[in-house]
């Protein structure tokens, strides 16, 4: 019994293991700019504009963020965002996908199907935005983890050294796990 439970768990191992890097190359070499998995897309904070006084764990629940977080968006339909809701969206006058914003709803339209949205560090209010141009809601945040993968991206060396890393921890964690001694 306990030899089909190990078996069973290093195929899920080995499962998971290959999706995370599927996903990984997936997300790497595809160029479309609509990039997401199962719904959800994630989203490097490149400034302080959302930046407050929020608690660590408020910063996790994507109720307050700063440069270097990760934000994990989920894509939703303009008609189900809230005022108050912070979504991240494509800014009036950049249509190739390459800007993206992250900020609160502090006014919506819903018969002109507008929005006005402003950062929460910012004293103005952001130019009026079209319900196409929203992308989701944020759901959630993992701090500082945004300024790892943005280094991983500038640096190719540094990600093939991590993948390395990683990699042989793997090998270790397999076989203090599922080694027949």
């Amino acid at each position: 019994m306990k030899k089909k439970i190990l078996w069973v768990l290093n195929i899920l191992f080995w499962i998971v293991l290959l999706g995370i890097v599927a996903s990984a190359v997936w997300f790497r070499f595809n160029d479309q700019t609509d990039k997401s998995l199962f719904g959800y897309r994630i989203y490097t904070v490149k400034t302080n504009s959302m930046r407050t006084d929020k608690s660590l764990g408020e910063r996790f629940k994507g109720e307050a963020f700063e440069k270097g977080d990760l934000l994990i968006v989920k894509m939703t339909e303009p008609s189900k965002v809230e005022v108050k809701d912070v979504v991240t969206f494509v800014p009036s006058g950049i249509e190739d996908g390459s800007v993206y914003l992250t900020h609160r709803v502090v006014k919506k339209d819903a018969e002109k199907k507008t929005f006005i949205t402003r950062g929460d560090a910012n004293n103005m209010d952001d130019p009026e935005i079209a319900d196409k141009q929203i992308i989701g809601v944020v759901v959630g945040a993992v701090p500082f983890i945004g300024r790892l993968l943005t280094s991983v991206q500038d640096n190719p060396y540094l990600a093939i050294g991590l993948a390395v890393i990683f990699l042989l921890l793997l090998s270790i964690i397999s076989k203090y796990f599922f080694s027949k001694a």
